[in-house]
Protein backbone atom coordinates (compact mmCIF):
# COMPACT_ATOMS: atom_id res chain seq x y z
CA UNK A 1 0.00 0.00 0.00
CA UNK A 2 2.75 2.44 0.93
CA UNK A 3 4.98 1.48 -2.00
CA UNK A 4 2.35 2.58 -4.53
CA UNK A 5 0.88 5.40 -2.39
CA UNK A 6 -2.56 3.85 -2.11
CA UNK A 7 -4.78 5.50 0.47
CA UNK A 8 -7.15 2.60 0.96
CA UNK A 9 -8.72 -0.59 -0.28
CA UNK A 10 -12.19 -1.80 -1.23
CA UNK A 11 -12.99 -5.46 -0.68
CA UNK A 12 -15.35 -6.69 -3.40
CA UNK A 13 -15.93 -10.29 -2.32
CA UNK A 14 -18.44 -11.98 -4.59
CA UNK A 15 -19.89 -13.39 -2.35
CA UNK A 16 -19.14 -14.62 1.16
CA UNK A 17 -21.30 -17.57 2.18
CA UNK A 18 -22.72 -18.11 -1.31
CA UNK A 19 -22.55 -21.85 -1.90
CA UNK A 20 -22.87 -21.41 -5.67
CA UNK A 21 -19.53 -19.55 -5.55
CA UNK A 22 -17.66 -21.81 -3.14
CA UNK A 23 -18.71 -19.92 0.00
CA UNK A 24 -18.90 -21.35 3.49
CA UNK A 25 -21.46 -20.54 6.23
CA UNK A 26 -18.79 -18.95 8.43
CA UNK A 27 -17.61 -16.51 5.70
CA UNK A 28 -19.70 -13.59 6.97
CA UNK A 29 -18.44 -13.90 10.54
CA UNK A 30 -14.86 -14.39 9.37
CA UNK A 31 -15.08 -11.29 7.17
CA UNK A 32 -16.12 -9.21 10.19
CA UNK A 33 -13.17 -10.61 12.17
CA UNK A 34 -10.80 -9.80 9.30
CA UNK A 35 -12.04 -6.19 9.02
CA UNK A 36 -11.92 -5.75 12.79
CA UNK A 37 -8.28 -6.89 12.87
CA UNK A 38 -7.42 -4.50 10.03
CA UNK A 39 -9.08 -1.66 11.92
CA UNK A 40 -7.23 -2.44 15.15
CA UNK A 41 -3.79 -2.49 13.56
CA UNK A 42 -2.07 0.41 15.34
CA UNK A 43 1.25 -0.23 13.62
CA UNK A 44 0.18 1.59 10.46
CA UNK A 45 1.84 4.95 9.83
CA UNK A 46 -1.38 6.39 8.46
CA UNK A 47 -5.09 5.64 8.38
CA UNK A 48 -6.04 3.71 5.27
CA UNK A 49 -9.58 4.04 3.99
CA UNK A 50 -11.29 0.64 4.06
CA UNK A 51 -14.57 -0.21 2.39
CA UNK A 52 -16.42 -3.24 1.13
CA UNK A 53 -18.97 -3.81 -1.56
CA UNK A 54 -22.38 -5.42 -1.10
CA UNK A 55 -24.82 -6.67 -3.70
CA UNK A 56 -28.41 -5.50 -4.05
CA UNK A 57 -29.63 -9.06 -4.47
CA UNK A 58 -30.91 -10.59 -1.23
CA UNK A 59 -29.76 -13.96 -2.58
CA UNK A 60 -26.16 -12.86 -1.91
CA UNK A 61 -26.62 -10.04 0.61
CA UNK A 62 -28.09 -12.43 3.20
CA UNK A 63 -24.67 -14.03 3.73
CA UNK A 64 -22.98 -10.75 4.72
CA UNK A 65 -22.75 -10.03 8.42
CA UNK A 66 -23.55 -6.35 8.41
CA UNK A 67 -21.70 -5.86 11.70
CA UNK A 68 -18.81 -5.33 9.29
CA UNK A 69 -19.96 -1.73 8.78
CA UNK A 70 -18.56 -0.92 12.22
CA UNK A 71 -15.03 -1.52 10.95
CA UNK A 72 -14.99 0.30 7.60
CA UNK A 73 -15.18 3.89 6.44
CA UNK A 74 -17.99 3.27 3.96
CA UNK A 75 -19.88 0.59 2.05
CA UNK A 76 -20.31 0.46 -1.72
CA UNK A 77 -23.57 -0.89 -3.09
CA UNK A 78 -23.46 -2.67 -6.44
CA UNK A 79 -26.36 -1.02 -8.20
CA UNK A 80 -25.69 -1.81 -11.85
CA UNK A 81 -27.73 -4.98 -11.42
CA UNK A 82 -30.54 -3.36 -9.44
CA UNK A 83 -33.80 -4.58 -10.94
CA UNK A 84 -36.82 -6.59 -10.00
CA UNK A 85 -38.86 -9.46 -11.34
CA UNK A 86 -41.68 -7.07 -12.17
CA UNK A 87 -39.54 -5.44 -14.83
CA UNK A 88 -39.75 -6.77 -18.33
CA UNK A 89 -36.67 -8.43 -19.73
CA UNK A 90 -35.56 -6.81 -22.94
CA UNK A 91 -32.97 -8.70 -24.89
CA UNK A 92 -31.14 -7.52 -27.93
CA UNK A 93 -28.05 -8.80 -29.74
CA UNK A 94 -25.95 -6.50 -27.53
CA UNK A 95 -27.61 -7.37 -24.20
CA UNK A 96 -25.25 -8.44 -21.44
CA UNK A 97 -26.53 -11.72 -20.06
CA UNK A 98 -24.03 -11.44 -17.19
CA UNK A 99 -26.44 -9.26 -15.20
CA UNK A 100 -29.54 -11.40 -15.55
CA UNK A 101 -30.39 -12.83 -12.14
CA UNK A 102 -31.89 -16.15 -11.12
CA UNK A 103 -35.33 -14.58 -10.86
CA UNK A 104 -35.06 -13.53 -14.50
CA UNK A 105 -34.04 -17.02 -15.54
CA UNK A 106 -37.04 -18.48 -13.71
CA UNK A 107 -39.26 -15.94 -15.48
CA UNK A 108 -37.88 -17.13 -18.81
CA UNK A 109 -38.60 -20.76 -17.94
CA UNK A 110 -42.26 -19.92 -17.33
CA UNK A 111 -42.69 -18.14 -20.65
CA UNK A 112 -41.89 -19.23 -24.13
CA UNK A 113 -39.01 -17.47 -25.85
CA UNK A 114 -41.42 -15.82 -28.29
CA UNK A 115 -43.31 -14.13 -25.44
CA UNK A 116 -40.29 -12.20 -24.20
CA UNK A 117 -40.68 -8.48 -24.95
CA UNK A 118 -37.91 -7.80 -27.46
CA UNK A 119 -37.53 -4.15 -28.42
CA UNK A 120 -39.01 -3.42 -31.82
CA UNK A 121 -37.01 -1.70 -34.55
CA UNK A 122 -38.25 1.85 -35.26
Amino acid sequence: MRQYAFDGVDFDWEYPGATDRGGKPEDGKNFVTFLKELNENDKQLMHYVISFTVPTSFLYLRHFDLKAVDYVDFVNVVSYDLHGVSQAIYLSPTSSLVYIGKSDIELKRRHSFEELPFPQAP
